[in-house]
Order: structure tokens, then C-alpha cells, then sequence
């Protein structure tokens, strides 16, 4: 059983053990889980001594990774014995997670709305957490926004591909979505036309004009304000006031350009 344990110990990765603690298991637990993962089947005695915890602390641990579909039990003679579910079973949890938030989302945004004492302005800084305000804007309540952007500068500000996930969830959830933007995102604009639909339209500042150098979007009553160089910052503001001005000068520029003809 010694060496049994320092096997278990030696090959297993801390991202590994971390990975599995993002999405709710504890030390304990995601050990163990690991452990089944290379044994396939075994008795609490065995796992016990395998993992290096009590059988008393193991017993819980057990009864919560069954809870939660990582392992299954079965009856082997007089006695139990414990296998892995198919580690997709962790991408099960999360979206179990994801539903329940969003079932709650109408009632919890009422709570923080209401509160006497919420901030009306939210700050962001870095890429990671800006990306916050483009998920927020795919629950827009009126199924729409509005934004005036240098999208180049944007798509290569953001990280990875998330832009591209933001452009399906904005075609999947039916959000209206316009843009008046600087000249150099004409390729990404007619990409994401292409992709999105009826639900993306956009109109260009005269071609003579410079990027933009910040991002504004506004859904709601949220104005979101965007710095992207020469480091990624955002601010957003929670007012209906300001968020119907900005829309009313977005829906004035947005008569005064007019369609842009391509190839002009």
C-alpha cells in the first residue's frame, strides 16, 4: 500500500487537483476522485490508505462525489466498492451550476438593484475582467445595444477567441446589436455580419477619421466605457438617464452616416 501511495502521489499534477477545485470539490475530494480515475475500481479501505486520509473523513468525501456523479457506487458481495464516472460527468456539474444561476439571475438582480447601498459605477482592468461586461450585455432585458467601437482594436485586445463566442451568443439569444464603428474594422464588421445576421448591423465615421481609442457600449441602463490602450480598463455606469443619451446621440450619427456602400 506504500507504494501504492507515493504512485498516486508522485504523477499527480497540482493544475490538475486545481482544476477540479474550480468547479466546487475540495482537496479531499478531488484527490480521491483522481485516485478511482487510475485504480477503476476500489474499496474505502484501499482508497483510504491510498489517498492518506481516515476512513471516518473518507466516508463523506464519498457520499459527496457520489451526489455529484464523479463516482457511482456498487455492492461487491458483503461489501461496497467505488468506480469513476467518465470525467465529462465535471463538464455536468458546471452546467448544472450555470442553469441554477440563471434561474436565480431575475430574482438576484432585483436584490442588487434595490440595494440602498449599491455603487452605480463598476470597474474593470485587464482583458479577463472586461470580458465580464460583454457577458453581462448577453442578458440584456430589451434584447439590444448599441456601441460606438474600433473592433479591431478590440478583437485584438481580447483574449483568445472570446469575441468570436460573444458574436454566436449574440446570434443564438436574438440580441439586436449596432455599431458605428472606425474604418479599419470593415473586415471583422462584415465577418461578424456574415455570422450573426439580421441581428448585427453597423455604419463607419468618414474614412478619413482615426481608430476610436476607447469602446463604448450601452444595453439597458448600462453604459460601459472601454480604454484600450495602452492598458485595458472599463468602467460601467448603471444610469437610465445617461444610457438614453448615449442611445439618442448613437441613433442621431447613426441617421447622419447612413449605410456604407462597399468597396467605398
Amino acid at each position: 500500500m506504500y507504494k501504492c501511495y507515493i504512485l498516486i502521489t508522485t504523477i499527480m499534477p497540482d493544475s490538475l487537483l486545481a482544476q477540479l477545485q474550480t468547479i466546487g470539490l475540495n482537496h479531499t475530494e478531488a484527490n480521491v476522485y483522481l485516485y478511482l480515475l487510475q485504480q477503476g475500481v476500489a474499496g474505502p479501505p484501499v482508497i483510504a490508505k491510498g489517498v492518506g486520509v481516515t476512513r471516518s473523513n473518507l466516508h463523506h468525501v464519498l457520499q459527496e462525489l457520489v451526489a455529484k456523479e464523479l463516482i457511482k457506487k456498487r455492492q461487491k458481495g458483503k461489501r461496497y466498492v467505488y468506480l469513476p464516472a467518465n470525467p465529462i460527468a465535471a463538464l455536468r456539474i458546471l452546467d448544472r451550476k450555470r442553469e441554477a444561476m440563471q434561474e436565480s439571475l431575475p430574482e438576484l438582480e432585483l436584490l442588487y438593484k434595490g440595494a440602498a447601498n449599491k455603487p452605480t459605477i463598476a470597474f474593470y482592468e485587464g482583458p479577463e475582467e472586461v470580458k465580464q461586461i460583454f457577458e453581462a450585455l448577453l442578458y440584456a432585458k430589451n434584447k439590444s445595444a448599441v456601441g460606438f467601437a474600433s473592433t479591431k482594436r478590440l478583437f485584438d485586445a481580447m483574449p483568445g477567441d472570446f469575441l468570436k463566442y460573444f458574436i454566436k451568443e449574440i446570434r443564438d439569444r436574438r440580441i439586436f446589436l449596432r455599431d458605428i464603428l472606425s474604418p479599419s474594422s470593415a473586415p471583422i464588421a462584415d465577418a461578424s455580419k456574415a455570422s450573426i445576421g439580421i441581428y448585427y448591423d453597423f455604419r463607419f465615421v468618414e474614412g478619413g477619421e482615426k481608430d476610436f481609442p476607447t469602446d463604448i457600449l450601452v444595453w439597458d441602463n448600462s453604459v460601459a466605457i472601454i480604454l484600450l490602450e495602452p492598458h485595458m480598463l472599463a468602467t460601467v455606469i448603471e444610469s437610465a438617464s445617461l444610457a438614453d443619451t448615449y442611445r439618442l446621440q448613437f441613433d442621431i450619427m447613426w441617421k447622419a452616416l447612413g449605410r456604407r456602400e462597399r468597396g467605398l
